[in-house]
């Protein structure tokens, strides 16, 4: 009997653990579906005029130069086959 009562208790505390991660998701994803109510609302009331957004003030965004994804290996054998 005593045997078995550690093992009790150490399943208890990972249920315990698992309702708590398990509330914590289910918060998490309620704020994301919030948030992307919010922003598909926004949208919206930007695009039917709703909302005026002539007086906002873009930021330049200095967009950094897209890195070429090439493979160093297939330009040597291409130089070695061509």
């Amino acid at each position: 009997m005593y045997n078995l009562l550690p093992l009790y208790f150490s399943d208890v505390k990972k249920r315990i653990k698992c309702a708590q991660i398990e509330k914590a998701i289910t918060a998490i994803e309620k704020g994301i579906t919030l948030i992307q109510n919010y922003k598909n609302s926004l949208i919206s009331d930007v695009v039917t005029g709703k909302v005026d957004v002539r007086h906002v003030a873009v930021e330049s965004i200095e967009e950094e130069p897209e890195e070429e994804l090439v493979d160093e290996e297939l330009i040597e054998s291409e130089k070695v086959q061509g």
